[in-house]
């Protein structure tokens, strides 16, 4: 190399070298500031005032640190939409060396965002004096003249560049003046890339809300067009200890902003995502997990998704759900969902818990001040311990603080159910009332769901039943539910006891006669009568069975809790017996899981009595006087 060439390498050399030494002194404090306030009036169209002075740093770049910067409201909001303890920014080299300042890279140190909306309505984020908003105001434009139909053409427009934006440790204030509502981000940790206004932009961080960590992941390929009111491909995933969200599809904001695409939501405890949106205190929920995934159609003020797949706890179904907030900041839930198998005894089993734990497992009721419902509900077999619906299609709904599910059709032990559930709440109790009808169920799968030792019954019955019940907790509502069952049937039989043989044993003068006992089988033409339920106490009124030559009248009561049993047995001969003339009482004791049977100690004590009840009741209900019903 010749030793000219050398030279003047080496001139090249000191010259980048002492170039890159003057820099700090290319750089005026004064410039460095009007660049962060052309930048802030760029973006926001707001006043900056800068109290810090500029400070020049060299590691790990060549940048500036400046103090105490503050944006202002807008219009008579008094209050700062932004105070920044601390901003940094990196300094381009080039553009410096050609005798300019431009500044890239922001990091916002300890920053605190007021986001405030008025009584009137009005956002202190909408910025329409700055550039940035005048060129979405242009795209908008494009978009309108293109027509529907129309991919807008958005080349023409001037691109800007909002740039990198960190934040670090800041806090979020979200003050909703129409509302009153004051919500609070904390330990905001996050990173903006939007290089240009022609290029898609992403936003990356975590938050504190609430108690709950929150990290966030948003990216929109055509952001200018989105808030342009075109569609541009987005993608947004949220996760958290109390919930995950995750989609991809189109977002615009023609008309606020507006979602639509493929979504999924999970929480792992429904308690805990409603204890985190603040509906309600304490324990309000007996669900666990919950996940929906389909086709989202979302606004700020409506959630709907369509094609969904859902799981409540162990529970799938499918169909379409929509949320929505009316304008007394109500919810209003509507939903068709069909379940395969929806199996309710967990929950019965978390509420039976908590009531032995001294939580109110009634609670959930409150919920029902905070929104309503309308959701049409199938399923293939629905369950609650040992009862099984099959077939089960009905309607829930949420009005004026009460909820109903109506039941339109099931099958119940091989007949029909149709019938209502009410549910409201009142100075702290909770009412339930419940209506309904059943119709040509099997005998044979009522005796195995009540699982009576030593009896079963064949044929169908039909049952009309109605109850109400109040109570603060499960049990007070067990303790005070009254309730009415009127029972009607046809060729069948009870297993178990033989009325006719009874009646004969009971009304035989001779002494071999024997005792009645619980034996033998009993068949039917016709069954009628009514249970009335008390607490924990069930009456027997106007019970009777007709048999080919016995018609027997039940009467008395059977203890829920001990199984105690207090029943008269009346049995009187039909019309067209061998025996028109064998009346017999018989009195049941003992408990449900082992009765005693015996003649009825009134008879004992007059032994004129029984034929005394017989005038006029040979072919009657078996309800004349003379028994006493207890």
């Amino acid at each position: 190399m010749h030793r000219s060439v050398r030279l003047s390498i080496l001139a090249l050399v000191a010259l980048v070298i002492a170039a890159v030494a003057a820099l700090p002194l290319m750089v005026s404090t004064e410039r460095v500031r009007t660049g962060i306030i052309h930048k802030a009036i760029q973006l926001t169209g707001r006043q900056v005032s800068i109290a810090g002075k500029p400070r020049i740093s060299f590691s790990p770049f060549l940048g500036i640190e400046v103090g105490n910067i503050i944006v202002e409201g807008s219009g008579t909001d008094k209050q700062p939409f932004a105070e920044i303890e601390k901003l940094r920014a990196r300094i381009e080299v080039l553009p410096l060396l050609a005798g300019s300042i431009r500044l890239a890279d922001f990091t916002l140190l300890r920053p605190v965002f007021h986001i405030a909306r008025d009584a009137n309505g009005r956002a202190n984020w909408a910025f329409p004096d700055a550039p940035f908003s005048r060129l979405v105001r242009q795209a908008q434009q494009i978009r309108k003249d293109a027509g529907a139909g129309s991919k807008p053409d958005f080349s023409p427009l001037e691109v800007m560049q909002p740039g990198s934006f960190r934040i670090v440790d800041g806090v979020v204030q979200l003050d909703n003046g129409e509302g009153g509502l004051v919500e609070k981000l904390t330990n905001v940790n996050a990173t903006l890339d939007w290089p240009t206004t022609a290029t898609a932009a992403s936003l990356l961080g975590n938050a504190v809300w609430r108690g709950e960590v929150f990290k966030f992941d948003l990216s929109a390929a055509s952001p200018l067009q989105m808030l342009a009111g075109s569609a541009s491909k987005t993608s947004i995933k949220v996760d958290s200890a109390a919930l995950g969200f995750s989609f991809v599809g189109d977002a615009n904001m023609l008309a606020g902003f507006h979602l639509t695409g493929p979504a999924k939501f999970s929480t792992p405890s429904v308690n805990r995502l409603v204890a985190l949106a603040g509906a309600i205190e304490g324990t309000v929920s007996n669900l666990g997990a919950f996940s929906a995934e389909g086709v989202l159609n979302a606004t700020p003020t409506q959630i709907q998704m369509s094609d969904a797949a859902i799981a409540i706890d162990n529970n799938r179904c499918k169909g379409i759900f929509q949320i929505a907030r009316n304008d007394n900041n109500r919810l209003q839930a509507s939903a068709t969902l069909a379940f395969s198998d929806l199996d309710l005894t967990p929950y019965l089993g978390i509420a039976e818990q908590q009531e032995r734990a001294g939580d109110n497992a009634l609670s959930v009721s409150g919920l029902l001040a905070v929104f309503d419902a309308d959701l049409r509900i199938s399923a293939e077999r629905a369950l609650l311990g040992s009862f099984e619906a099959r077939d089960l299609a009905g309607a829930l709904s949420v009005r004026n603080s009460e909820l109903a599910f109506d039941v339109g059709n099931s099958t119940v032990m091989g007949g029909s159910l149709t019938g209502k559930i009410m549910l409201a709440a009142s100075q702290g109790k909770t009412i339930l009332t419940t209506e309904g009808a059943l119709n040509g169920v099997s005998m044979p799968d009522v005796s195995r769901y009540l699982a009576i030792p030593g009896f079963s019954f064949t044929g169908k019955a039909n049952a009309k039943f109605q109850s109400s019940s109040t109570g603060s907790g499960l049990q007070e509502l067990r303790d005070n539910v009254k309730a009415t069952l009127d029972l009607s049937g046809q060729d069948g039989s009870v297993e178990g006891i033989d009325f006719s043989a009874m009646r004969k044993v009971l009304a035989a003068k001779s002494a071999t006669a024997g005792e009645p006992v619980l034996s033998g089988k009993s068949a039917y033409s016709r069954m009628s009568g009514r249970i009335a339920i008390s607490g924990r106490t069930a009456w027997f009124r106007e019970l009777t069975f007709k048999g080919s030559d016995t018609l027997a009248g039940i009467y008395g009561r059977a203890e829920l809790g001990s199984g105690g049993l207090a029943i008269r047995a009346r049995l009187s001969p039909v019309e067209g017996a061998s025996d028109r003339d064998a009346y017999a009482l018989a009195f049941i004791g003992g408990t449900i899981k082992a009765p005693l049977v015996m003649r009825d100690p009134a008879i004992s004590r007059n032994g004129q009595k029984q034929d005394q009840d017989r005038t006029g009741t040979g072919t009657g209900t078996g309800t004349g006087t003379g028994i006493n019903p207890l």
